[in-house]
């Protein structure tokens, strides 16, 4: 984890490009309107039928446009069992790419298969196993004469009966 913590601080010094994963939480759905708001953490249920996305916000703090970036993101699962975390190997991965960013902007990517957590969620609550947690990593695919960028962001898990 200090790791990661460094490469985060360092990163952010090189590249002067900042990253956030924020949850949201759908709370009206109109026919062709959906209305998300920030939320802290993941509720699920048998009776519980939110939907979520997570909104990466890239920002571009150089002078300069950046173009062509790739980004790859992947969405694993924190349970508990007997006092001990683990953590599963990722269920999801994909990718998106943010052909131009001006300078000083900022670009929202909203990622949906959260959703699809929750049914593995489920499965390991029925194994006898608790959720703790969604774990949201994302990294800046190199390019030449650039590192890496990686981020990482949890949110908690609870279950509602």
């Amino acid at each position: 984890m200090i790791f990661i913590s460094l490469l985060y601080f360092f990163s952010n010094f090189v590249f002067s490009q900042n990253v956030d994963a924020v949850l949201e939480e759908n709370v009206i759905g109109i026919k062709k309107s959906f209305t998300y708001i920030k939320g802290n953490d993941v509720k699920f249920g048998n009776d519980l039928r939110k939907k979520y996305r997570i909104k990466f916000v890239i920002k571009n703090d150089t002078d300069t446009d950046i173009t062509a970036v790739v980004f790859r993101y992947s969405l694993k699962i924190g349970i508990k069992k007997e006092g001990n975390t683990f953590y599963t190997i990722p269920f999801f991965s994909s990718s998106f790419r943010v052909s131009k960013l001006k300078k000083s902007s900022v670009k929202n990517v909203y990622v949906y298969e959260i959703n699809n957590l929750i049914n593995e969620i489920k499965k390991y609550v029925n194994l006898g196993y608790a959720p703790s947690s969604i774990n949201v990593d994302l990294m800046r695919e190199p390019k030449k004469n650039q590192d890496f960028y990686f981020y990482s962001k949890e949110f908690p898990v609870y279950q509602i009966k």
